[in-house]
């Protein structure tokens, strides 16, 4: 009889701890939670829009045609808007490096002006009209966050009108560097936020003044931009 009683007992707890045992829900152990977790990728394409505001220093002087020092220098500041569209590959290199390439290309706005008493061009207008680079990037990356430097080849588009009728289109050529950051909202889809200084080489051009007087004019300068981006990657 007493035999009974202990297997009646034992059977008893089996099956209420049975029970217990389903209802109990078991958390994930970490390594279980992080293999869950989808980690955000940067290698391949992307594409997007920019936009973003600038500044510039333009530097230089004029001359009469062959005869250098023969006429003033001059330097002023340009400012203003931009906005353009970039392309480019990233390619992840370990867990936390990335590496890449982008080419960027914006239409721009940026402008000033010389005061007319101003010896050098005697005044004018002057306008940086587009801007267009290409870098390469390295960065680190905590997941949906990227941050990098890049550098590469850049070149932007200047006029100058001057009061003189002297007017100067050039393209000057050079290097740029910066900084900046990327966050991944989604799989596809990132903000950029990106600041490049580019140093500008010396260009020169020939103008006339008054419609009869030659004149050699050289530009060079220093632009500072700053720029956000909306990107798309490519699966």
């Amino acid at each position: 009889m007493k035999s009974i009683s202990v297997v009646a007992f034992a059977a008893a707890v089996l099956v209420s701890g049975g029970a217990f045992a389903a209802d109990l829900q078991i958390p994930a152990t970490p390594d279980k939670a992080m293999a869950m977790a989808v980690p955000s990728t940067w290698d391949g394409f992307y594409a997007g829009v920019n936009a973003g505001y600038g500044w510039n220093n333009r530097t230089g002087d004029w001359a009469f045609a062959g005869a250098p020092g023969s006429g003033a220098t001059f330097n002023y500041n340009l400012a203003g808007g931009l906005i353009g569209a970039q392309a480019g590959f990233n390619y992840t290199l370990s867990d936390s490096l990335v590496v890449g390439v982008q080419v960027d290309a914006d239409f721009a706005n940026l402008t000033g002006s010389i005061p007319a008493n101003d010896p050098g061009l005697n005044g004018g207008n002057g306008q940086v009209n587009w801007l267009a680079s290409a870098t390469a990037k390295l960065g680190y990356t905590t997941g949906n966050l990227l941050v990098y430097v890049d550098g590469g080849y850049a070149m932007a588009n200047y006029q100058y009108k001057s009061y003189t009728a002297c007017n100067v289109d050039q393209t000057n050529g050079g290097f740029a560097a910066g900084v900046g950051a990327s966050y991944k909202f989604t799989k596809n889809i990132s903000g950029d936020l990106n600041y490049q200084h580019i140093w500008l080489a010396n260009t020169t051009s020939t103008c006339t003044a008054f419609g009869v007087i030659p004149l050699d004019v050289t530009t060079q300068g220093s632009l500072d931009v700053v720029k956000a981006g909306l990107n798309y990657h490519f699966d």
